[in-house]
């Protein structure tokens, strides 16, 4: 029995460390391959450069408008999380305090959004049809919606778990619904919020693929699309195009970073009960 655990334990490190490896190598390619002239970053290699070119970041920043997807990523990811998380978070007060049949079969539609995949024709002439296609307001209201699902069913699930008693308290006292909820639940509330804002913020911030159907302007690019100023039918700079990836994972780190033991006590702190 003990040799069968241990036998457990090794197979699990080896596990452990073969999916770390296999986050860290393409990490540190990125990381070495910046600092090197573009003759040697086309070889993608892992070894440390013979000249380090720090300048290259000068050059991206100053090449590559990343002030401007900076902006632009500043923009679309603030407002698209504070439009889930405060629709998200008022919406899950209502279902996890009133179990009607009405609440429940919206909360059923609400969560079906998870398994339906986006469909990018459909959304694109629903915007066209709105007039918000290739606008901030358009991508903005195309990311709440398509978080919100996932926000709703994150916070009701740990709405539940806060006592009723607490609602009734406050009622007594006399505060309306709407300063029980912000007064009373939405601190109660810190941990999912966290969890949620740190999800839908790393999501936003490092999606290629939907502002690349959703922009029609290269001046509404955000950080992830700058990457297209190095890459060419003729050739690309790696060395600029690493660059660019370290500069634009920058924020996503830092904010996992101090958030981080908030994640998983938010994601599991609705699954117990009481």
């Amino acid at each position: 029995m003990v040799r069968k655990a241990k036998t457990n334990k090794i197979i699990v490190n080896i596990v452990l460390l073969l999916v770390s490896l296999s986050i860290l190598i393409p990490l540190w390619m990125m990381f070495v391959n910046s600092f090197k002239t573009p003759g040697e970053a086309l070889t993608l290699g892992l070894g440390l450069p013979e000249t380090w070119m720090f300048e290259n970041y000068y050059n991206v920043f100053i090449e590559g408008r990343l002030f401007r997807g900076l902006m632009n990523s500043c923009l679309i990811t603030f407002f698209s999380v504070f439009l889930t998380l405060f629709i998200g978070s008022l919406a899950s007060f209502i279902i996890a305090r009133r179990k009607t049949k009405f609440t429940i079969v919206i909360k059923t539609i609400i969560i079906a959004g998870m398994v339906a995949p986006p469909q990018m024709v459909t959304t694109v002439k629903v915007l066209q049809f709105l007039n918000l296609h290739g606008t901030y307001p358009g991508v903005i209201l195309f990311y709440s919606g398509l978080f919100l699902p996932f926000v709703v069913f994150l916070m009701s699930e740990f709405a539940e778990t806060l006592p009723i008693e607490l609602d009734e308290s406050a009622m007594m006292d006399g505060a309306s619904p709407f300063v029980l909820f912000l007064r009373i639940i939405m601190p109660l509330l810190k941990p999912i919020y966290v969890t949620t804002f740190v999800l839908v913020f790393m999501f936003v911030w490092n999606d290629f693929n939907y502002p690349l159907y959703l922009f029609k302007e290269t001046s509404t690019w955000t950080i992830p699309m700058s990457v297209y100023n190095f890459t060419s039918a003729y050739g690309n700079k790696w060395n600029y195009v690493f660059a660019d990836l370290i500069m634009a994972s920058v924020p996503v780190i830092v904010v996992y970073i101090f958030a981080q033991k908030h994640i998983i006590r938010g994601l599991t702190s609705g699954a117990v009960k009481g």
